[in-house]
């Protein structure tokens, strides 16, 4: 072990004067300068992590009761759809009569005023129901009271907004409530 000092001694009694001087000058200089740099620099890191960990609080702070406000629009919407005697007798009871029998019923009148008054109000800018147990040909996706509302299949291209489905019976058969919002290739988003 004192064979490495002992050199780097001997090296330090070898050089002239004026280096010596030199040298003990560089090192009072540099190793409180890089100290402090070193602690400065982890400061700084530490206050600019900090300071962007707080703009991104900030941010969620503003956005998450956005988000909340348009989920609950949703869910008010999915509620209200869901409870109206239309869809009860569609999704909740067996199905023993002919869609054109339900399409064309008072309730199904009914069910559009709502949809209507629901797209009205601006909580939504666009219902529809996938069912996938009507067949293609069914009045239920062709008749005035429900046209434009129920629809067979689901689109298979990916949402470019956010999509929540959901359940809309306990029946295996029945498909799901999907309601989209954000942009759509320039058109208005689903509700």
């Amino acid at each position: 072990m004192n064979g490495p000092f002992r050199r780097i001694r001997q090296y330090y009694m070898d050089l002239k004067l004026q280096s010596k001087f030199t040298l003990v000058m560089l090192l009072l200089v540099l190793l409180p300068a890089i100290l402090i740099a070193y602690l400065l620099l982890g400061n700084i890191y530490n206050m600019v992590v900090s300071y962007t960990i707080q703009q991104e609080q900030d941010s969620s702070a503003q956005t998450a009761p956005l988000i909340e406000e348009r989920i609950q629009d949703v869910m008010d919407t999915a509620s209200e759809i869901s409870s109206s005697s239309f869809y009860a007798a569609l999704f909740h009871q067996p199905v023993n009569k002919p869609l054109s029998v339900y399409a064309s019923s008072g309730k199904a009148a009914e069910f559009r005023q709502t949809v209507d008054a629901l797209l009205d109000s601006g909580r939504a800018t666009g219902i529809r129901i996938y069912v996938e147990w009507a067949n293609e040909n069914s009045e239920l996706f062709s008749h005035e009271n429900t046209e434009g509302i129920f629809f067979r299949e689901a689109p298979q291209a990916e949402p470019t907004g956010m999509e929540f489905l959901t359940e809309t019976a306990h029946s295996p058969n029945c498909s799901a409530l999907p309601f989209t919002w954000g942009p759509q290739n320039g058109r208005n988003a689903e509700t």
